[in-house]
This record gives structure tokens, sequence and C-alpha cells, in this order.
């Protein structure tokens, strides 16, 4: 069923959906940025990926943990010193299996470094603003993501087809074979026979795409307030616009902003 998210009562049900979830969303995002997943070389990435597994598995995702095998560490993360890499797959059907709407997401960060006034990972909260590393690239836009679909649900929006999140290590080290999506794509967990439309909420402008390489949506900057318009054929698509949390941000933008217009 497509939404019009110019009716004022469907814009309204969305930001109650919003403002179901708020607070939950930022616990998450803080406990995600707790887990010092600094690449290289690629520490906690199991605690890491149990912590958004056992999330989402709450949340009503069916989870997987796609594992790189131990003689295929040194080609795909040389830089890993031998550290395990693991990814989460989350699946949540729909009212039918098709379309599906994969989002994807990397949960590695750089090395915080010197100079911070403030805990790297300590997800501190001040001013209604997070800090911390990752908040903006990219544990804000796996948050961002994640609730955007879940603010839906608890407004009452029955989804038509199945979310998917790919979250993946190394994508700060990554090359053109990888451990983090390079790997999930050679075993076929993403492809164009079982995705219909691929997003990420990552702080970058470039377009996502549709699975035939189409452009779908122009993701937003992690420093932007504005939120921007999902274009694939998803209903409600446009109130499930999702953004990224600059470090900074305000906790209370968070959220996307529905726009006019017909889902």
């Amino acid at each position: 069923m497509r939404h019009d998210t110019s009716d004022p009562a469907i814009r309204e049900r969305v930001r109650a959906g919003l403002a179901a979830v708020e607070q939950e969303m930022v616990g998450f995002l803080r406990g995600l940025v707790n887990i010092p997943t600094e690449n290289p070389p690629g520490r906690e990435y199991e605690r890491c990926a149990d912590y958004l597994g056992g999330w989402l598995e709450r949340l009503g995702y069916h989870v997987e943990y796609p594992t790189i095998p131990p003689d295929q560490l040194d080609t795909l993360a040389p830089h890993g010193m031998g550290l395990p890499r693991v990814s989460v797959l989350a699946v949540r059907p729909g009212s039918r299996p098709r379309p599906v709407l994969h989002y994807n997401g990397h949960y590695d960060v750089v090395p915080a470094g010197n100079g911070w006034t403030v805990d790297p990972f300590g997800g501190e909260i001040r001013d209604g603003r997070i800090y911390g590393r990752g908040v903006s690239d990219m544990k804000g836009g796996i948050a961002a993501a994640i609730y955007a679909v879940e603010a839906l649900r608890r407004a009452g929006f029955t989804l038509t087809g199945t979310v998917e999140h790919s979250l993946v290590p190394d994508e700060e080290s990554t090359g053109n074979r990888n451990a983090g999506t390079g790997f999930l794509v050679e075993q076929g967990y993403i492809s164009p026979t079982t995705t219909s439309a691929w997003a990420t909420a990552g702080p970058s402008r470039a377009p996502s795409r549709r699975s035939d390489g189409r452009p779908t949506a122009r993701c937003p900057s992690a420093a932007s307030t504005r939120s921007r318009r999902w274009r694939w054929p998803w209903p409600p698509s446009n109130a499930s616009s999702s953004r990224a949390c600059a470090s900074g941000a305000p906790a209370s933008t968070l959220f996307p902003r529905a726009r006019r217009g017909r889902a």
C-alpha cells in the first residue's frame, strides 16, 4: 500500500513513530560507539557484531554472521593482524518477499588518535549532542537506517517487502576485494538477483543505487540538518528516509523528515 506523505494524518503517524523510538535509538547508538572498533587493525569486531546482531534480533530480524575463513584473512584483511572479520546480515520479511530494500553500513572506525576533549568511545551526550569516534562515520548512519524502519513499524505501517541490513567491517581499509561488503557480494548475500534497491546512510553525497545501477537516492552529508528523499519503489519510501548523525549533531535531529509527495 502506498501512502501520501502530504496527508497530515500520515505525517502525524510518522512523527509519533519517531518520538516512540528516539530514546531507544540514542541508547543504541551510544552503546555502539562504546565499542572501540578501530581499523586498522580491526579490534573488537566480534563484540560489535554480537551487539548489533542481538539488538536486531530483539527488533524481529533474522540474523546471521558471515565470517571470513581464517585461510582468507591474509588476502582480504592484510592489515588485520589475523584478527577475526565478521559481518552481520539481518533480514526482516514484510507482507511479501519482494521488493527487497537493502541497507548497508560499516561498523569499523579509524583509530581515535589524540587531541580529544572527551572520551572518543564514551558516547557522551552534552547539550543534546552525541560525541564520539564513529558517530558520523558511520555508526550514526547504522542507527538511523535501523530506526527509520523501526519508527514506521511502531507507527503502524506494514512494510510491503523485505528489509535487509548488512553491517560490515573493514570499510576504512577496503580494496576491490575486502572482508566486508566485497565478501558479501562475492558470496551472493548482496546480488542484483535478490536485492531490489540498496542504500547507505553514511556521511557522503554519493548517490545510492538500484541493483540495476541506476541512482535511487542521494545520501545526506553528515553535517547537514536536512534529510533527502529516497527514490525507490518502496511504500512509504520518503517517510523512511534516514540520515546519518554527525559528531555533535543534535540527538533530536537523528530522524528523517517526511517530504511532500507520494511515497
